[in-house]
């Protein structure tokens, strides 16, 4: 069981003690053969930047820079290639880093490996290996076959370049499968100083020494012995006939191996009580020996697993557990946050750690790189077409808005299979686009996506609230209409009155108090939030929002709500509790997982809430 000896030998570390192991290290586990590996992912598909990150960031990849200029590049290439993959591929992340010249350094680099690779593609194998290893080389910089991994591999693709008429034989396949497959048995016998009396031995070599303590490991039916091979073209029957030995050979073999093992003058058994998340089943050996040892009545005399479970679970027993309380941090007047756009508003009142974390510690979420484009990135394709759309002379044919959703989604990395899995909603969203806007404009001016801002008078320190409108329309009345778009559920009519989604009517009190520098102060007659796909038909499900009267008084009571909110947080005893009303998004209507999760580790939420359903203290 190579696994079980490659885990022994590290757990041995904990006490610093190396103990050497026959069978070495694979050559595709050590820094060499794992850094080739990286190199085949990236250099197969070089726009991937999941593939780009692993491979700059393995130390080997000195990218021509020195040590500092390295570290600059893949911190600045890191956060470049995260988010949606960007489009035309190395060149596209360039676009991102204009200016930056270590790391464009470090680009240079590996679209120089990735032209070299991409000149043998239709090429044999034989040169496309050639030129694999002519790139990682290019890469590391000459730090590619250094050591005792750099020494083994280069024998080892010495040895098969030699035999490079074999090799072209292959025609088909993934390369970096083919390559994997090539590497697979070679192994990297380290030269280290290890411990004198320790060693890790094959039942082979075991055989030729003797030890004063001998562990056997392993004895798990399928690892020790192992199950007999199926043969996929001869039966027993054949294999008799034709001299061949039984499969079943092998494990008079390993019985053979396993009996001498276990008469050294010190032994101890051992098994794994599971393997692979299921239970396993003890070696064939194991049971004979612990049916004799009970019918001797000798079993409790031998049988020490009690003891060593226990002594196990001694080494990460704490002398004692004191739990930990949820994060309650404090910030008082002088660290609330100065300013907030109105949508962080809602998450302030729902979540008010994750504002702490943002706004005070200034702590912002990483996307993860090469995301594929969702419900987020839609929603700002689409926000974008609409809000280009708006500022045209006239409503859109269909056809012009088509244009210019291709136009936005090729700027977005939106396109090929994602494009065509987002097609039907985004083609939805046109059309109902097109007839909205022919309906407003015949109303009044359209603004679109225009700022605004508003500093609340008698509050201290100065709080500012500000504002980035989908779509304000002034009316033919001189009163305005302000529409958000929703990609996803809106809010309910009972977190509109109890102020949990305050944000339209917000927006509604910084237009009301002349906040945007585009629209002079007026009164709001309506405010809508416009789901933009998968409508129903239903206006009620559709749309919603609130007009005349009620509107007026919607916005007055959000913003005595916000001001009450942060005469709270002014107090310094007041904390910044992580999700304390989860039981309010249920009663709304709204599931959990649309609340950002982003904070939820760093407030240890799983150490203190049995799940994400669980209620809070109400505070």
């Amino acid at each position: 069981d190579r696994n079980l000896a490659r885990r022994v030998a590290l757990k041995m570390r904990r006490w610093n003690v190396v103990v050497d192991d026959s069978g070495g290290v694979p050559f595709a586990n050590s820094a060499c053969g794992t850094f080739l590996r990286l190199a085949a992912g990236f250099l197969v598909d070089p726009g991937d930047p999941v593939a780009a990150l692993a491979l700059i960031r393995h130390p080997l990849a000195r990218l021509g820079l020195d040590e500092p200029q390295r570290l600059e590049a893949i911190d600045t290439l890191d956060r470049a290639l995260r988010g949606v993959r960007p489009s035309g591929g190395l060149a596209g992340v360039a676009g991102r880093i204009a200016g930056r010249a270590p790391a464009l350094a470090a680009l240079g680099v590996l679209a120089t490996a990735a032209e070299r690779f991409a000149a043998a593609a239709g090429a044999p194998f034989s040169e496309k290996l050639r030129a694999h290893l002519d790139a990682a080389a290019l890469i590391a910089g000459g730090a590619l076959w250094t050591g005792d991994d750099g020494a083994a591999g280069a024998a080892l693709f010495d040895d098969v370049l030699e035999n490079e008429a074999a090799l072209n034989a292959v025609r088909a396949g993934a390369y970096g499968d083919i390559f994997g497959a090539l590497t697979a048995g070679a192994v990297v016998r380290r030269r280290s100083e290890a411990h004198p009396r320790l060693a890790i031995l094959g039942p082979l070599e075991a055989r030729l020494l003797s030890a004063g303590h001998v562990i056997l490991g392993g004895l798990n039916e399928g690892v020790w012995p192992q199950g007999a091979p199926a043969d996929p073209f001869l039966s027993r029957a054949m294999r008799e006939k034709v001299g061949l030995p039984s499969p079943e050979r092998r494990i008079g073999l390993a019985a053979h191996d396993f009996a001498q093992g276990a008469a050294a003058a010190r032994v101890t058994l051992t098994r794994a009580a599971r393997a692979g998340g299921a239970p396993a089943k003890p070696s064939r050996w194991i049971v004979r020996l612990k049916n004799i040892l009970d019918g001797a009545g000798a079993l409790p005399a031998v049988d020490r697993s009690p003891l060593w479970r226990a002594r196990a679970a001694l080494l990460d027993q704490p002398d004692a557990v004191t739990p930990a309380e949820p994060p309650r941090p404090r910030a008082g007047k002088d660290r609330r946050p100065a300013t907030l756009p109105v949508t962080d508003i809602e998450k302030w009142i729902r979540d008010p750690y994750a504002i702490y974390a943002r706004r005070v510690l200034r702590l912002k979420p990483l996307d993860e790189p090469g995301v594929e484009p969702g419900p987020r990135e839609v929603g700002t394709l689409l926000h974008r077409v609409f809000e280009r759309a708006a500022a045209a002379a006239e409503t859109l044919t269909i056809e012009a808005l088509q244009s210019l959703l291709d136009e936005e989604a090729a700027r977005a990395g939106l396109a090929g299979a994602d494009r065509a899995f987002w097609s039907a909603g985004l083609d939805e969203a046109l059309r109902w686009f097109a007839e909205f806007d022919r309906g407003q404009r015949a109303q009044g001016r359209c603004f679109v996506e225009s700022q605004g801002a508003l500093t609340l008078q008698g509050v201290d320190p100065p709080f500012t609230l500000t504002a980035r409108a989908d779509r304000i329309d002034v009316l033919e009345s001189g009163a305005a209409a302000i529409f958000d778009y929703k990609l996803a559920t809106l809010p309910t009519d009972m977190q509109d009155k109890t102020n949990f989604s305050p944000q339209l009517p917000l927006t509604a009190a910084i237009l009301a108090a002349g906040g945007f520098a585009s629209i002079p102060a007026r009164g709001v007659e309506a405010y809508r939030y416009l789901r933009i796909t998968g409508r129903t038909g239903d206006a009620d499900k559709d749309e919603f929002g609130r007009r005349g009267a009620d509107a007026g008084q919607a916005m007055r009571e959000a913003e005595d709500a916000l001001r009450k909110w942060i005469a709270r947080f002014d107090d310094p005893e007041s904390a910044y509790l992580s999700k304390p009303r989860a039981k309010f998004i249920k009663r709304g209507g709204r599931d959990n997982a649309e609340l950002d999760t982003d904070y939820d580790q760093l407030a240890r939420r799983r150490e203190w809430t049995a799940s994400e359903d669980a209620e809070g203290d109400g505070e």
